[in-house]
């Protein structure tokens, strides 16, 4: 009968309680020993205790019995602990031992394709998708998002460095565009718009038509005019020292909170205004794309897996079927114990 958390609780106490008990070499032995080394030890211990018993003792079917008993559950514990042992480590008495050791290369493949082809398929990843609530599930991203990490935050710190960048960088790419601003500025191109435009004011004007005509107002020579004064303009102010202080200001006094909260909000509003054919656009563009996603996971599986060298693959499937594999050698060793009770009575009660 399995024992339940509580008695493997208890037994692990009680194992501990004895190992305070014992010096500190002997200790660190027995630190190896898992709660089924212990029961297998019971059994070794119970067939001793027979042996001792069976040559004081007359013959009777209790003898009979316990014989068959002791054995069988000897007989389960020491295969199923031969078996499960050879899968870690080569046994020189047993073929083909140390399985994980030996087999590194093909568990690798057979794992990735388990996941690749059977757990992570592209239909199965397509299944799982259709069944999401996209809105739901975005919703869920997001808030998760924000408390790892907040935007607030991040705001901030984007803030302190946009303005350490501008006060190092930017007086450099000011320079080059305000050279090449002047280079348009002082082009034919923006000479001909701006003529143009000048051409324009005059028409509209009876008294700066009559003027022009009259050789006060000269077109082409306001136009040079204006042209070198814009480029003057930009030249100076690019010079200036504080020339991007009042960008600098106006950044540094951005509020990152109310700027989070506006942003999140604008994206909480974007979701739950998702129509359907947007959810089904994006189920079909996850199903597009589920054979990459497939094959991606089944990379990552094996370039995890490719990592480890054959100690750490025997290391790490050890300890992650432990538990599991203890079972399997106690359920032996009862079983061994039962069966062998049984055959021993069987044969003798026909013979």
């Amino acid at each position: 009968m399995p024992l339940n958390n509580n008695t493997k609780n208890k037994q692990i106490t009680w194992i501990q309680k004895v190992k305070n008990f014992l010096p500190e070499p002997k200790k660190k032995f027995f630190d190896h020993f898992h709660w089924a080394d212990w029961a297998f030890l019971g059994v070794i211990i119970l067939l001793l205790i027979y042996i001792i018993l069976a040559n004081f003792l007359p013959s009777s079917l209790f003898l009979i019995v316990c014989q068959g008993a002791v054995e069988g559950g000897f007989v389960g514990a020491f295969c199923d602990w031969i078996a499960i042992r050879s899968l870690f480590q080569r046994i020189p008495f047993v073929p083909k031992s140390g399985v994980i050791e030996n087999q590194r290369e093909a568990l690798m493949q057979g794992i990735v394709n388990t996941v690749r082809n059977d757990w992570a398929n592209p239909d199965a990843i397509s299944e799982e998708m259709n069944k999401l609530d996209i809105k739901s599930e975005l919703l869920k991203a997001v808030e998760s998002i924000e408390d790892q990490y907040p935007l607030e935050n991040i705001i901030t710190e984007r803030i302190v460095d946009i303005t350490e960048k501008l006060s190092l960088n930017m007086p450099d790419y000011l320079n080059k565009i305000v050279e090449r601003l002047g280079l348009w500025i002082a082009s034919h191109e923006f000479y001909e718009f701006l003529l143009s435009k000048i051409k324009e004011q005059i028409n509209i004007s009876m008294i700066s038509r009559a003027a022009e005509i009259a050789g006060v107002i000269d077109r082409e020579v306001i136009t040079r005019n204006i042209q070198i004064q814009i480029v003057e303009f930009l030249t100076h102010w690019s010079q200036r020292p504080d020339a991007l202080k009042p960008v600098t200001q106006k950044i540094v006094t951005i509020d990152a909170q109310q700027l989070s909260e506006t942003l999140l909000e604008q994206l909480h509003n974007l979701i739950d205004k998702m129509t359907s054919s947007e959810e089904k656009a994006i189920r079909q563009m996850i199903t597009n794309y589920s054979p990459i996603l497939s094959d991606k996971i089944g990379s990552i599986v094996f370039n995890q897996l490719n990592q480890l060298s054959k100690n750490e693959i025997n290391r790490y499937f050890k300890e992650k079927t432990q538990d599991q594999l203890n079972w399997i050698r106690f359920n032996g060793a009862i079983l061994g114990t039962i069966i062998g009770a049984i055959l021993s009575l069987l044969l003798h009660l026909l013979t």
